[in-house]
């Protein structure tokens, strides 16, 4: 089941109180177990959440660069990292995801905090150890993939966020 320690550093907290409403997409659809509704309570939760992690209440409100936006939807197609590979992308499923599926890439933007985003797609099993979400990075500031922004990571997952932005979700 998915960890739930960092929900407030992790999720936007409108996202979270939709959650607990009973409101949000599924994330994962092939997990049996559901995260409980608890529509009375739902605002108290995500409020009570996002402060015990030191984090103010916030939202999903990033606008999107057109020309990041160009790139990130590069980045993430076959020229770059192939993230739907593993990642459906709304009613498009993955790929071939071969150990295990990722959460729908639609819905991403809109329930994940910028700085947890940033500090994810760095280094996933620093925050998950057993994640299958492969490291893009080489170290703190390269990528793997050389290709987009002179290989710098910041600049390439940057450009993937503002892609997401665009997504329906």
């Amino acid at each position: 089941l998915p960890e739930i320690a960092l929900a407030g550093e992790k999720f936007h907290s409108d996202w979270l109180q939709s959650l607990f409403n009973g409101e949000a997409l599924k994330v994962r659809p092939w997990l049996h177990a559901r995260m409980p509704g608890f529509p009375g309570h739902s605002k108290v939760l995500a409020t009570g959440l996002a402060y015990r992690a030191g984090m103010d209440l916030s939202k999903s409100e990033l606008e999107p660069e057109p020309k990041l936006v160009e790139v990130g939807k590069t980045i993430i197609g076959a020229a770059g990292y192939a993230c739907t590979t593993c990642h459906a992308m709304g009613e498009t499923p993955a790929l071939q995801a071969f150990e295990g599926q990722g959460p729908n890439l639609e819905i991403a933007a809109h329930r994940l905090r910028p700085d947890y985003y940033r500090t994810w797609m760095f280094w996933p099993q620093r925050h998950t150890p057993l994640t299958i979400m492969p490291k893009y990075t080489i170290d703190k500031e390269r990528a793997l993939n050389s290709s987009f922004f002179e290989g710098k990571a910041d600049k390439q997952f940057e450009a993937i966020l503002h892609y997401l932005h665009t997504l329906e979700g």
